[in-house]
């Protein structure tokens, strides 16, 4: 077992050192767009984290103007049949 750890330890830090090598060619028009996006990130991550419940459902929209959509679409609905049978 502790020959699997080696081989993992020296994969993380072949890992590690490449992560490093990357960093050290960014320029600085690279780092100030990567604190642009993480300072974007944790306002909306506090902004959303202060929320009681979510505005909509998960997937968005007005769930019962859906389901009307959808009673149209199968059919259901009285003023489908009403244009449907003149």
């Amino acid at each position: 077992m502790k020959e699997g750890n080696k081989e993992e330890d020296t994969l993380d830090t072949e890992i590690l050192s490449k992560l490093i090598v990357k960093a050290k060619k960014l320029k600085w028009q690279d780092w100030v767009l990567i604190l642009c996006i993480l300072t974007a990130f944790i306002i909306f991550f506090n902004h959303i984290n202060s929320y009681q419940q979510l505005p909509s459902p998960v997937f968005g929209g007005d769930y019962f103007r859906d389901r009307g959509f959808i009673k149209n679409i199968r059919g259901q609905s009285s003023m489908v049949r009403w244009v449907l049978c003149k």
